[in-house]
């Protein structure tokens, strides 16, 4: 037998990991391993649900920097970014696309999150964005808030999503981060 997976959402994930479970005869395990998922997922959300507007940064992700590529609202870092109590800047977007420096520029992100790999030019994008001068007078370079994350959790839903979701809470609410356990 064969079975193709292609989840898009969370909920999707679940569903990829029961069909998992049921091909395998391993359903009880597949039961444990979304309940355990959904718990932290849920510890996450509970640390954002009260956050304002203003408690919400606004959260630019780099998927490469030439051309400039960011996450749309429907993908994975993109939904991800708003779970963790962020506001993903290019969430009107779909899927992943090309973005002008400008319009990045303009919409003045509080923190920037760059998917980093593995092999060579792994993290270009990250050295471009520390060292971009045209982004010198954005808040997330001035203060700091440039971040990489391991594409491996933001690249694909599986169980690593919730590693990845916990990770860029971290990166976006570090003032928050001893609350997760």
């Amino acid at each position: 037998k064969v079975v193709a997976l292609a989840p898009k959402t969370i909920d999707e994930t679940y569903d990829a990991i029961i069909l998992v479970g049921n091909v395998t005869g391993a359903r009880e395990a597949a039961d444990s391993l979304i309940a355990s998922m959904q718990a932290r997922i849920s510890v996450v959300a509970t640390l954002v649900i009260n956050l304002t507007d203003l408690e919400r940064p606004d959260v630019f992700y780099i998927v490469w920097h030439n051309p400039l590529m960011t996450a749309g609202g429907n993908t994975l870092p993109g939904q991800l970014i708003e779970l963790a109590g962020g506001n993903n800047i290019f969430s009107e977007l779909s899927d992943y696309a090309t973005v002008s420096l400008e319009s990045l520029v303009y919409r003045e992100p509080d923190v920037i999150i760059v998917g980093t790999g593995m092999g060579s030019g792994a993290d270009a994008p990250l050295q471009w964005a520390q060292n971009e001068s045209r982004l010198q007078g954005v808040p997330a370079c001035k203060d700091g808030k440039i971040f990489s994350i391991n594409t491996d959790l933001t690249g694909r839903f599986g169980p690593r999503i919730v590693d990845a979701l916990e990770e860029i809470f971290r990166l976006i609410h570090p003032e928050l981060a001893e609350e997760l356990k």
